[in-house]
């Protein structure tokens, strides 16, 4: 199994366990690579995401952690940054670019929180059409730029497999997922397959879905495994399911982080 993960929470933002505590377990559970990709601040919605001066904390922390786990434990500084987000790209080692939010006007629909938010959103913006909200989110993930890696692609359909929100089987909703894909991918951005649903038991497959993933790979796209972790426990939970989901698909390589930048690793 792959032993890397990049996309990680802490206490700064929404996570349960301090950058220390996340650290060590993953020195423990005997990881080569590990990242910290704090939220990037979101000045409409503070309630999850680091402050600025929560940013300077955790990368002064980060840095201790470097050299603590020198020669032990390749460790970098990334930054989950939302479509919204602000942040100083050159402070960090990597991005993860994310949409958490579907914009509409001066109002932000969070699309990860609950179903019901999703259904309120639709019959007030889209007429009820929740595939017109999901196109609307795969035109603003579109815009995604200034990033390394895609988080999340297909995050709207978080709540789809608890309930009946829309058909992730038509082809108007494949389209403007593939839409949107086609132009991420043209970008050069790297794709994390996102196992943290399962760990959250919001669902039971990773993201993105498996149609996703073949276009990925029929475009010659690249993805990386992330566990998405929002406590120790999480750090490369499910990767497992991941790895046999892509090579049944037929990737044979992914991504990860090296001291020298990104290089493929053989599932």
């Amino acid at each position: 199994m792959i032993k890397c993960d990049f996309h990680t929470h802490t206490i700064l933002c929404d996570g349960e366990n301090t950058a220390c505590e996340m650290a060590e377990a993953a020195y423990k559970k005997g990881l080569s690579a590990f990242g910290f990709s704090g939220h990037g601040y979101t000045p409409f919605d503070d309630s999850y995401c680091m402050s600025q001066e929560d940013t300077n904390q955790y990368l002064t922390q980060i840095q201790k952690l470097k050299s603590e786990y020198a020669g032990k434990l390749e460790i970098f500084a990334g930054l989950e940054a939302d479509l919204f987000s602000e942040y100083d790209r050159c402070r960090f080692d990597y991005i993860i670019g994310s949409v958490h939010y579907i914009k509409i006007g001066n109002n932000y629909i969070d699309v990860d929180n609950t179903s019901q938010i999703l259904k309120y959103a639709a019959d007030k913006y889209f007429g009820g059409d929740m595939l017109s909200l999901c196109e609307e989110y795969y035109k603003q993930i579109a815009t995604l730029q200034n990033i390394d890696i895609v988080g999340h692609f297909d995050l709207v359909t978080k709540f789809c497999q608890q309930e009946d929100l829309f058909d992730m089987t038509c082809s108007r909703y494949r389209m403007s997922a593939l839409s949107a894909l086609d132009i991420l991918i043209d970008k050069n951005l790297i794709f994390e397959v996102n196992t943290g649903a399962i760990s959250r038991r919001a669902r039971t497959t990773p993201y993105p879905e498996p149609f996703i993933l073949k276009r990925i790979l029929e475009r010659g796209g690249q993805v990386i495994l992330s566990g998405d972790a929002h406590n120790t426990a999480g750090i490369c939970a499910h990767f497992d399911i991941a790895e046999q989901l892509l090579k049944s698909l037929g990737f044979k390589n992914v991504v990860t982080i090296t001291k020298n930048g990104f290089s493929e690793v053989k599932l």
